[in-house]
């Protein structure tokens, strides 16, 4: 036991340190020991001659170390030594550097080590409880602790996790709960100096199948936290690369910098170890999923016991104003304060609030004293699009930003305007990303935003979860020059943190137990689901009618898409004032639809919140439906291990493989429309000409965008439980595991909800049948289509009919339940694939055409291709594998097919055919660069002189003489013209076989980890994807499930409809082709009567000379002729042109320089 200082002692338990720790690694030293630590392996140039005499500037650089300090070393599990040489001292008097103080002191001239604590018999204990391993039965009682004797346990046993960390101090707070940490000097210090390779302790402990939490420090500075996450980044790929199991933890700033610091702040540190994030969805919250601008901490006040933001003021020579603070902090009630602070100071300016949902808008219209655009739609119609600014300012959705809207939008009404956009993150993906009406117009309402932006007077946007990515895709909007923005951060809670209970399971049955036992014993719950069809095991529909079967008096309310919009539901049009109604209800059942621009301040009804999540809404989405209830009370919350529908784009979490991918969709696409135009006849190749202008690069600050927010949805998709988990420790929650009931309880609960569902979606689809037997008139189809109002009944029959017009038969009972299960999706690619083959490369030049002539959105673009899907799966086979299957082959496991199959599929799951494409690329070019035989000779001679001239100089040059016999000898021994040709031949002959695009495509078909799933199941997998299913056993074989449904007559009604829309299309096309050669004829006529008008004219006025040379001198001296002759001459040539049915303008390209010196006037 050593010696520790009481100030040492507080300082290490301030760490949260066990006591039986810090005596067992640090001790109190003197000026002695401390000198004798530092210098014991210093190099004699440190010394004078005498050799243990340090130097004076040495004497004078340590001489801080005579007051002493606190020294911590560990043991040395490589060098087998209880106690190792190195270590590091923290001075009492530290040394000025730079003008920073050096707060630790290492050995000096003695490489750095990592730090093995000893632990004392009880932290040993509960490191084994927490790993699940047993301990010794062995051990001696030890007053020194237990250091080789640890480490070695710890590496016999590769199931028990490491966390490293920065410094003993947080090595031994992690310890004291359990954890295993070695303690790194910093973050730089894994690795040995100049290479790649782990440091030799560290190596000793990675061993494949080990799990590693790297926790570094949280830096709230933003170059700090770029190089830690570079050698976050390195440590992780070096322990990947030997098979450990690595993820990386963190925590909020500023709970704490360092992990022993958010634990003594109250942070939860078994919590952040346990949902410690795989590097994916670590990069993306790292990489823009933060904020790394300077920024300003905001304050609060309390009012009457809840916390909410202090007022602001921002510089207002700053344009962009950005908020982040907690949910439920009060955001909106400090924007519309300040906005009322502005208005009284700047009358003039409007006021523009912008949102991507109309609840939202309509919320804060009221709040920020505008008007929402559909309640001054007719004005505007009436009178013009700049009514809502000169009136003072609307708030409308994003979807509105074009011409051709209620809105009649033009940036230009909003010149020096006050621009507020709320849920700046949702704002930003909804425009880049949704498939609702701004979809149609993405390209301009983007443009229309970026112009918007340039000539606002100020810019506000607000989010809790506001990151990087926002921030730089609306500075870039604005004109891409660097912007400072003011940006405006609070981390406190409006609110005391409370208990956010996870279920881990599988189904929600966990979940639903518990939530059954909580509304019998009196509870209120609030609960939020993510599905309100009637087919939805889960859904609103269904457990309002399961809870109201099982407690017949109580009062359920139900809110989502279908009742708040329902006319005479209780909960029609309610959502701009909640309260009075949910206090009303004793369970409400709550969809995404007050996701957004609801605030529940309810106070003392809800007793506890309810989430079941299936992946439909984003991870954040999830967090921001939490918080709708402003309360602090229990949450409890199931989500899916991995969102099964969350993925965009194939699923990459790495934003530039997003951005190849969809540019690289549409550049083939492009590709084929060219190569087909070359083939089609006139009227076709007119159209397909167009193409020639489609850019994948127009809108680059949208497309970096979208892929930064797509890479971040896939990582939250990816790992959707552990990313809400994660993101609710962030945001102060206390982590807990749900409860765990018997599996019989479970079970029966399952098997209820199965049998309910049943009976209920039958009851539901009988009805929907039944009031869709009558055929809807088109008008009438038109009218309840658009309409955001209806009762129960109207929405049956409308469904009914949508489905009549979407598969071309009569509905039925089988059909709706099919169709709420995806069908639709299934068999389109199994129509594209085999009946509709004909029609995917035409349908997808149209779309690259109209892309061409009207301008899209990459994205959008990409994602309504279909050549790119149906080719991935031809080259993995499975149109003849399909072929074999409904001709009643019988398959088995070990069939040459299926093993095939499995072999491509591995090969595009591997993701190296890209960079095999690439390697072959660089070869063929080198190659290509090799000289001809012929020409070698000269070469060699000339580089012979060159080391001649240079060997016989005054002063020799070895290097250059080493690099010039190089190139001699690469010369001699080139390969022959003939060899070289063929080697190209062969490596572009293999580059074109690898197929990169498409199996990056077919990459996209698979959910499933190929390398393990057996060929028969890579096939039933595929087969899903086209609603197929396989029947049999592994004894008999499988063969293909009997197709039952009507998907043939489907396919026959959409063949023909396609081939209509085709047969128009050549329409189209063929009377574009004749406009445009009757325009051409025009512009033809119109050149011949501009040429002869000219010449008859310049004849009259120079009858002695010869007209042409008349010409010549005439368009030299046009600025010296008379105005009255030119302005004569232009008017007769105007006259011509319009006789021939066109104008000067759509011909003076075509004019020849002189004509239009003459006909058009200067600029």
């Amino acid at each position: 036991m050593r010696n520790l200082h009481d100030r040492h002692d507080r300082e290490l338990s301030a760490s949260l340190i066990d006591k039986s720790l810090r005596p067992l690694n640090w001790a109190t030293i003197d000026g002695a020991d401390a000198w004798t630590n530092i210098w014991q392996h210093a190099k004699p140039d440190r010394y004078i001659q005498d050799g243990h005499t340090p130097r004076d500037s040495e004497k004078r650089r340590y001489a801080h170390l005579s007051e002493g300090g606190l020294w911590c070393d560990g043991c040395d599990p490589i060098e087998r030594q209880e106690t190792m040489t190195w270590g590091q001292l923290k001075p009492t008097a530290p040394r000025q550097a730079d003008g920073k103080a050096i707060k630790y002191e290492s050995p000096l001239d003695c490489p750095t080590r990592a730090t093995f604590l000893r632990v004392s018999l009880e932290i040993w204990q509960k490191v084994a409880t927490r790993s699940g391993v047993d301990m010794p039965t062995n051990l001696a009682p030890s007053p020194n602790g237990y250091g080789l004797e640890f480490w070695d346990w710890v590496r016999e046993h590769p199931n028990v996790q490491i966390v490293p960390t920065e410094g003993a101090k947080k090595a031994g707070c992690l310890l004291s709960h359990g954890h295993v940490s070695i303690a790194l000097p910093s973050v730089y210090n894994a690795f040995i100096p100049q290479t790649t390779d782990l440091k030799p302790e560290l190596e000793h402990f990675a061993q494949a199948g080990r799990e590693f939490a790297i926790a570094y420090d949280c830096d709230a500075k933003r170059t700090t936290r770029r190089s830690v996450a570079k050698q976050t980044r390195k440590l992780h790929k070096a322990l990947s690369d030997r098979g450990c199991t690595v993820a990386i933890a963190s925590w909020n700033p500023a709970t704490g910098k360092g992990i022993d610091d958010y634990a003594a702040n109250g942070g939860d540190l078994n919590a952040a170890i346990a949902l410690a994030e795989p590097l994916e969805a670590w990069n993306n919250r790292i990489d823009g999923g933060e904020i790394t601008y300077p920024v300003e901490t905001l304050g609060t006040v309390e009012v009457r016991g809840r916390r909410y933001l202090a007022p602001i003021a921002p510089p207002e020579d700053r344009k962009f104003w950005f908020l982040k603070a907690g949910k439920g902090l009060g955001k909106t009630e400090v924007v519309a304060r300040t906005l009322e602070t502005l208005r009284e100071a700047h009358p003039e300016r409007p006021i523009l609030v912008l949102t991507h949902r109309v609840q939202l808008g309509r919320a804060l219209a009221g709040r920020f004293g505008v008007e929402y655009l559909d309640d001054i739609r007719e004005e505007i119609a009436r009178i013009s699009g700049a009514y809502a600014a000169e009136m003072g300012g609307m708030a409308m959705c994003i979807d509105s930003a074009h011409n051709n809207s209620g809105a009649r939008f033009s940036p230009e009404w909003w010149d020096n305007a006050i621009v507020v956009i709320d849920e700046v993150e949702q704002f930003c993906w909804h425009l880049l990303s949704a498939a609702t009406d701004v979809r149609r117009n993405r390209p301009q309402i983007i443009e229309n935003l970026a112009e918007l932006l340039q000539r606002a007077w100020l810019v506000i946007g607000m989010d809790a979860d506001l990151t990087d990515v926002s921030i730089d895709y609306l500075l870039e909007l604005h004109d891409g020059k660097a912007i400072v923005p003011w940006i405006g951060v609070c981390d406190e809670r409006p609110s005391a943190a409370c208990t956010a209970y996870i279920y881990d399971d599988t189904k929600p049955t966990n979940w639903f137990a518990d939530l059954l036992i909580e509304i019998g014993s009196g509870g209120k719950p609030f609960v939020g689901l993510s599905g309100q069809k009637a087919n939805s095991k889960w859904g609103t529909q269904h457990l309002e009618n399961l809870i109201l079967q099982r407690f017949p008096g109580i009062k359920v309310g139900r809110i989502d898409g279908e009742t708040v919009a329902t006319t005479g539901h209780d909960f029609y049009a309610s959502l701009d004032d909640l309260d009075p109604k949910l206090a009303e209800c004793d369970v409400i059942l709550a969809t995404g639809v007050i996701e957004t621009g609801v605030s529940i301040d309810l106070r003392g009804h809800f007793t506890s919140k309810w989430i079941c999540s299936w992946g439909l809404q984003t991870e954040s989405g999830v967090r921001q439906f939490a918080e709708r209830v402003r309360e602090s009370i229990p949450l409890h919350i199931w989500a899916i291990a991995r969102s099964p529908v969350g993925a965009v784009a194939g699923g990459s979490c790495y934003p530039s493989v997003l951005r190849r991918k969809i540019e690289s969709t549409v550049a083939r696409a492009k590709e084929n429309a060219l190569k087909a135009r070359d083939s089609a006849d006139a009227a076709l190749a007119l159209q397909l000409q167009k193409a020639d202008d489609l850019s994948t690069r127009e809108l680059p600050s949208s497309t970096r965008a979208w892929s930064r927010f797509a890479a971040r949805i896939n990582a939250g998709a990816k790992y959707y439980r552990r990313s809400i988990a994660a993101g609710l420790q962030r945001d102060g929650y206390t982590i807990r595991s749900g409860s765990r009931h018997p599996e019989a309880v479970c079970a029966r609960i399952l098997e209820d909800m199965t049998d309910s569902l049943e009976a209920f979606e039958t009851e539901v689809n009988e009805r929907i049948v039944e009031k869709a037997a009558a055929r809807m008139d088109d008008g009438e189809f038109e009218r309840l289509d658009k309409a955001r109002e209806m009762t129960s009944g109207d929405r049956e029959r409308l469904y009914g009919e949508r489905l009549r017009r979407r598969y071309g038969i009569a509905p039925t009972r089988e059909l709706v339940y099919r169709d709420r299960r995806g069908y639709h999706s299934e068999i389109s690619l199994h129509y594209w694939l085999t009946k509709g083959r004909e029609f995917v490369e035409p349908f997808d030049h149209r779309k690259i055409a109209k892309a061409a002539e009207f301008g899209a959105f990459t994205a959008d673009l990409a994602a309504s291709l279909k050549a790119h899907q149906v080719e991935a799966l031809e080259w993995l086979g499975v149109p003849e594998l399909l072929r074999a299957a409904i001709a009643d082959r019988v398959f088995k496991g070990d069939d040459p097919e299926l093993l095939a199959l499995k072999a491509r599929a591995i090969a595009a799951s591997r993701d190296t055919t890209e960079k095999a494409q690439r390697q072959l690329g660089r070869w063929i070019a080198l190659l290509r660069e090799t000289p001809d035989e012929a020409d070698r000779p000269g070469l060699i001679a000339a580089l012979e002189r060159e080391r001649q001239e240079i060997a016989s100089a005054a002063e020799p040059r070895p290097a250059k003489l080493r690099e010039i016999d190089k190139k001699i000898e690469r010369l001699r021994h080139m390969p022959t013209d003939a060899a070289r040709d063929a080697q190209i031949a062969e490596y572009l002959a293999k580059r074109r076989t690898l197929n990169a695009r498409i199996q990056s495509y077919a990459r996209d078909l698979f959910a499933l980890d190929v390398e393990r799933a057996k060929p028969l199941t890579i096939f039933r997998h595929l087969l899903r994807r086209l609603g197929l299913r396989l029947e049999g056993s592994s004894r008999d074989g499988y063969m293909l499930q009997a197709i039952a449904d009507p998907r043939f007559e489907i396919f026959e009604f959409w063949h023909a409809e396609h081939a209509q829309q085709l047969a128009q299309w050549h329409e189209e096309a063929v009377e574009e082709l004749r406009v445009e050669r009757e325009r051409a004829e025009r512009q033809n006529q119109a050149l011949d009567a501009v040429e002869l008008t000219v010449l008859e004219a310049i004849a009259a006025a120079f009858p002695d000379r010869d007209c042409y040379e008349s010409l010549e001198f005439v368009a030299r001296s046009v600025g010296t002729l008379s105005r009255d002759w030119l302005g004569g001459l232009r008017r007769s040539i105007a006259e011509a042109v319009s006789r021939c049915g066109t104008t000067l303008v759509d011909i003076a390209e075509r004019l020849q320089p002189a004509y239009r010196s003459l006909v058009l006037p200067s600029p």
